[in-house]
């Protein structure tokens, strides 16, 4: 049975092909390249059969004798028949190779993992949030307060443009009269490129701020939920030193133990009687080796 996603599967035209384009594939496997030799040779033989009786037929002075067209179909027939019937044979076994089989299971596991796949906007979604998370945290933090300062900056800049603009600050009137040229070189009036570049700093501020926040914000909580995603965590005062009496596991908690002083001592030796086995050995080994001395004199 082939694969099934939903209640649904490839159809017999899908199933045609990728057997077609695997078949296509054993002249150049290692595995099947004989036996696809085999099948090539005999049905190119049944086709050269079929073609080369038929150009004999068409000759008018082999046509003039009645024997010779009988003669001549009989033995196309004939191989035709032997030669067709092994490259048939030949053919199915070269369907059930373990190659062509592989290759129509590869197919089928992809057509699976493409209905499988979840909708382009989720994948975009999870891809710029493996993006983010593969951003170290101290980088993160930098980007923080680098986005934090630029929106400063540009409410900073907004604030004395406008300023200037209006002549609410007389030194600032020349920052101000610098942009209305800018917006000139460019076909803006005074009105349009003052109110454009007070505009772009303003949107500066909650643009740049808002990404910056939700980058950080998402990065930082998905790494530890727990911590604060803007603050750095100040180790505990109360912490309890490292001890010999405990043991961390391969997990993220450790595993602490505590000595067994109640445990019974070990059993006493009898140094006396092992000592006096050790002494009976060595001289019975004594008295082995000189009576083995003894019997090689005589």
């Amino acid at each position: 049975m082939g694969v099934q996603y939903d209640g649904k599967s490839p159809s017999k035209g899908w199933y045609f092909w990728q057997k077609t384009k695997a078949l296509a594939k054993t002249p150049f496997n290692h595995t099947t390249r004989k036996d696809a030799g085999r099948f090539a040779k005999d049905a190119g033989i049944t086709t050269g059969i079929l073609i080369g009786a038929n150009l004999l037929l068409s000759v008018p002075v082999l046509m003039a004798a009645p024997i010779v067209p009988w003669v001549i179909g009989f033995a196309a027939i004939t191989g035709a028949f032997k030669f067709g019937r092994d490259a048939w044979n030949k053919f199915g076994a070269l369907k059930e190779t373990a190659a062509v089989t592989n290759y129509v299971r590869e197919q089928e596991n992809n057509w699976y993992d493409k209905k499988a796949r979840k909708p382009l906007l989720t994948r975009i979604k999870e891809g710029f949030k493996k993006k983010v998370d593969a951003i170290p945290a101290p980088a993160i933090k930098a980007l923080k307060f680098a986005g934090l300062g630029l929106a400063v900056v540009g409410l900073a800049v907004g604030g004395a443009l406008a300023l200037g603009a209006f002549g609410l600050v007389p030194a600032l009137a020349p920052f101000a009269a610098a942009v209305v040229e800018a917006g000139a070189a460019i076909g803006l009036s005074a009105t349009a490129a003052t109110a454009t570049a007070i505009g772009v700093s303003a949107l500066a501020v909650p643009a740049v701020g808002a990404a910056t926040f939700a980058a950080s914000n998402a990065s930082m909580l998905r790494r530890d939920p727990a911590n604060s995603p803007f603050k750095f965590k100040k180790p505990s005062e109360n912490a309890k030193p490292i001890s010999q009496g405990e043991v961390f596991s391969p997990g993220a908690n450790g595993k602490a133990f505590e000595f067994n002083d109640e445990a019974k001592p070990a059993a006493p030796t009898n140094d006396n009687a092992q000592n006096e086995a050790r002494r009976l050995a060595a001289e019975e080994r004594a008295r082995n080796k000189k009576n083995r001395d003894n019997s090689k004199k005589f």
